[in-house]
């Protein structure tokens, strides 16, 4: 099959391209921006067929989606500097593409959308939020999310489409891990609540998820949680850090006035001085302050039954080898 898959160029597309290429015969297909860097993907470069575009300009993308079989829509933007970004992107982006779908490649076998945990928003209590409950995002990323899941049910009568809603993703090459072992070599896990519980995606999961939503015949327009079935508390996760590292790790409660500071002045810096989103930021600070990023992941396991998620307590330990071995 012809797969395409945007934002290739991400942590998360290019896992999904690199898999497929290195372990399927599908032709892989990539859209990126002239401007993209494409670092993650050299490996296998001259191995996928490369269309450049913009979720946000349409004509774009139809040369792209017109030989496509199946779509993996990755392309996001997760932090920005302005916020109405995060809309022009994963929200009317999403609209763009669907809409470009409908009007040249109708008969599309699959369209994958990578949504968000942050699109259905947290948990009020330590219950696992399910995919029919209301959606509450609670950041601009999670809210233009949730837009786009919106926008793509208005065509489940004409398009074959699955969201899934990961976790926090994580896994070789993720830099936001990749903080937070820098923070526990240095004995420290900062919090910005004291009640604090959530669930993990290891990149490799996600990856044989699509994999087998790819494949699978007879499902058709679905949202499923992709998350590690057990939740996990901030000390359990310092316990797991602590172990890996080999360092004891003090957790600092940050109180929200001075953690949301913090990250109003870190995007004013980063945006006058380096013109680029900050990787903490009031958008993120949105999400970290709440007590319950839990939701029920189990429905998809009526559908890939022999699958079973990857502990914390591996990947997290697979991931910090891979930094060590790639001199991050």
């Amino acid at each position: 099959m012809n797969i395409l898959v945007t934002g290739a160029n991400g942590f998360i597309g290019s896992s999904v391209v690199n898999k497929l290429v290195e372990t399927t015969q599908h032709n892989v297909c990539v859209l990126i921006r002239k401007t993209s860097n494409i670092e993650r993907l050299k490996k296998n470069i001259d191995k996928v067929k490369i269309f450049y575009g913009d979720v946000r300009d349409k004509k774009s993308l139809i040369e792209p989606v017109t030989s496509a079989d199946v779509v993996i829509h990755s392309a996001a933007v997760l932090r920005c500097v302005n916020n109405k970004t995060y809309y022009e992107v994963n929200y009317l982006g999403t609209k763009n593409l669907i809409e470009t779908i409908l009007n040249y490649n109708p008969n599309i076998k699959k369209f994958i959308f990578l949504s968000s945990q942050a699109a259905a928003g947290p948990s009020k209590c330590i219950t696992f939020k399910k995919v029919a409950d209301e959606c509450k995002p609670v950041s601009h990323y999670g809210k233009s999310k949730f837009l786009a899941e919106q926008e793509l049910k208005k065509y489940f009568d004409r398009i074959n489409i699955i969201i899934l809603r990961p976790g926090a993703v994580y896994g070789p090459e993720d830099k936001d891990m990749f903080i937070y072992f820098q923070l526990a070599e240095k004995g420290l896990f900062p919090v910005f609540t004291k009640k604090f519980y959530i669930q993990f995606t290891y990149i490799h999961d996600l990856i044989f998820v699509i994999e087998k939503i790819i494949s699978l015949e007879g499902l058709s327009n679905k949202t499923f949680f992709v998350a590690e079935d057990k939740c996990y508390s901030i000390e359990e996760i310092k316990s797991i850090f602590e172990k890996i590292v080999d360092k004891k790790i003090k957790v600092v409660h940050i109180p929200y006035i001075l953690g949301y500071i913090f990250a109003f002045l870190n995007e004013k810096f980063y945006a006058l001085v380096y013109n680029k989103p900050a990787l903490f930021n009031r958008d993120k600070l949105a999400e970290m302050s709440k007590n319950y990023w839990i939701c029920e992941s189990s429905e998809l396991k009526k559908y890939i039954p022999n699958f079973c998620y990857t502990p914390l307590s591996v990947g997290v330990k697979e991931t910090y080898f891979w930094y060590k071995k790639n001199n991050w």
